[in-house]
């Protein structure tokens, strides 16, 4: 029985060892780039199969804006790697926005923008079906990302977003201000290096 038990808790202990080396295999580039609309592995921010969440200006629907701080987009894709296209309004010239990027519930990749322009390639993924989640960390006072499509084999159909919904108002709080000290602490950098919405 004792060794039952002592093989338990090795097997659960490999797979928990995997899980985290599965997410630290994940590697982010983030390019000055614009997508290619007629690359056959484009995917439109029109296409119905990407799930938006939170209040977001579509004046250009091909170019949806996230305004405030814990909009998000979900797609479930096909593949061993994808490429994310945000546009930064990069407000009063410098102020860039922090995105967290979720793959399949695994550890968050928190980046900042560099561009206007901002072509952000995830690496490191098995062949197969992932699901992809893409939140705005920091408020509306840093302004807008534009979200410009995915290049992907294919998009999938995500689970239904359940019919009760609950609305959060704010700034400060629901972007969490001062909460994310893992990249820059609170004695320096700007003043929104330290917001982290999606973990708010």
């Amino acid at each position: 029985m004792r060794q039952i038990k002592y093989l338990l808790c090795f097997l659960i202990a490999g797979i928990f060892t995997c899980e985290v080396f599965a997410q630290n295999n994940l590697s982010y580039l983030i390019e000055n780039a614009s997508p290619d609309i007629n690359s056959k592995n484009f995917q439109n921010p029109t296409n119905t199969l990407f799930q938006y969440t939170g209040r977001i200006e579509v004046t250009n629907q091909m170019l949806p804006r996230l305004w405030s701080s814990g909009i998000y987009i979900e797609a479930k894709f096909r593949g061993d790697n994808c490429k994310i296209f945000l546009n930064d309004e990069l407000l009063w010239g410098i102020n860039h926005n922090y995105v967290e990027i979720i793959i399949d519930n695994n550890k968050p990749g928190r980046l900042q923008t560099k561009y206007q322009t901002n072509s952000i390639t995830v690496k490191g993924l098995n062949e197969g079906t992932h699901t992809i989640t893409i939140c705005k960390d920091t408020e509306s006072g840093n302004g807008y990302l534009e979200f410009a499509g995915l290049y992907c084999s294919s998009l999938l159909q995500l689970t239904p977003k359940p019919n009760r919904k609950i609305e959060f108002i704010g700034n400060s709080i629901t972007c969490g201000s001062g909460a994310d000290i893992s990249m820059i602490a609170c004695d320096g950098g700007q003043w929104y290096d330290q917001h982290n919405a999606y973990m708010s």
